[in-house]
């Protein structure tokens, strides 16, 4: 497992509270984390997508299963 310690997260969801959570696909998603530049913050920015049933088999993949 990933020292948590590299990892920075946002959650977006659609639950109601005023955002759809429509990042505009994985791109666009991708663009937004990127932006995170501009806050000078380090590193690479991408998104993380996925979708009820989906989230193990993603956080698999990337190493990131806590």
């Amino acid at each position: 497992m990933k020292d948590a310690s590299f990892c920075r997260t946002f959650v977006a969801t659609n639950n109601g509270a005023g955002y759809d959570g429509n990042l505009g696909g994985i791109s666009g998603a991708d663009a937004k984390c990127a932006a995170a530049k501009s806050s000078n913050l380090t590193g690479t920015y991408k998104a993380l997508l996925a979708a009820m049933g989906t989230r193990e088999a993603v956080l698999l993949e990337m190493d990131l299963l806590v």
